[in-house]
């Protein structure tokens, strides 16, 4: 009977951790829609936002994540995730570069207090394909195709570097061609940088 009830238990912590990142994301999302412009100094009402709300275990990379949930939604609005669907990385980095733009001062500010560099790229990449994957609809090809637009938008702002994109992408459970494409594309890049500085 024993064993019975801790197994209970633990399944309750792991609700309650759901819980916790649905009741965080809704007062993101509500905290987003209210705000007018955003600038550097959005950075301490957000944390105010977010401290009254009763998250005061959340940190820096729950933050990035509940953001980019948000943002990715928008971004996917009107997008075709399905698996025949004719989808182009670069239409959809069009789509999302204003928006990246707009939020860029705190997505910048809050990225940079990630003290971990592979949990923020985590953040940043895993964060961008869960709220993909939970639009209705979605296939494993069009939420690589929407993300690699995405992260592609996501290197216009001082967000993530390359090398630390590169890393969130290859740790990604569902590989894909064009996801491996940008891997390459990355690598390439990362190369060029080094020539360049030697």
């Amino acid at each position: 009977e024993q064993m019975g009830k801790t197994t209970v238990e633990e399944g309750d912590d792991d609700d309650d951790e759901d819980d916790e990142a649905e009741d965080l994301l809704s007062d993101v999302r509500e905290w987003m829609d209210e705000q007018d412009a955003v600038t550097k100094d959005s950075m301490s009402d957000f944390n105010l936002k977010v401290r009254f709300q009763g998250h005061v275990d959340s940190g820096p990379p729950d933050h990035i994540r509940a953001i980019l949930a948000v943002l990715v939604g928008q971004i996917a609005e009107g997008l075709d995730l399905a698996a025949g669907a004719k989808l182009q990385p670069g239409a959809v980095a069009k789509k999302a570069e204003p928006v990246m733009k707009r939020w860029a001062p705190l997505l910048e500010v809050i990225y940079s207090k990630i003290e971990d560099a592979l949990e923020g790229s985590d953040a940043a990449v895993q964060g961008v394909f869960e709220a993909l994957a939970s639009r209705e609809g979605s296939s494993d090809n069009g939420i690589a195709i929407a993300a690699v637009g995405i992260f592609m938008a996501m290197r216009d702002i001082d967000m993530i570097e390359d090398d630390d994109l590169l890393t969130g992408c290859k740790r990604v459970d569902t590989q894909s061609t064009v996801l491996d494409k940008f891997v390459e594309f990355l690598e390439q890049e990362l190369e060029d940088d080094e020539q360049d500085s030697a």
